[in-house]
């Protein structure tokens, strides 16, 4: 999902699985960025790190990063899921 039509195109057969997935997410955490939205989805499809990396073309240490970020601005407790909280979201 490097291009932008790349990403229209996942996004949409995304939809098609997990409905109104991103119209939640924005109602719930409307301050994520675009890259925050597409780590977000990835999460929800249970990709591994490197999985994740290879669809995002970055390596994994800066997928770790942004994990790091996106638990500091959905204010996750250290003991809370970024997984489970993304997974669970309906």
């Amino acid at each position: 999902i490097l291009t932008d039509a790349d990403w229209e195109e996942f996004k949409n057969m995304f939809e098609q699985v997990h409905r109104n997935f991103f119209t939640i997410l924005k109602a719930n955490f409307p301050d994520l960025s675009q890259a925050e939205i597409r780590l977000c989805s990835l999460i929800k499809l249970n990709l591994t790190t490197k999985e994740a990396a290879n669809m995002l073309a970055i390596s994994p240490e800066s997928v770790n990063k942004a994990r790091y970020r996106l638990r500091k601005k959905l204010n996750l407790s250290p003991e809370g899921s970024l997984e489970d909280l993304i997974i669970n979201l309906s």
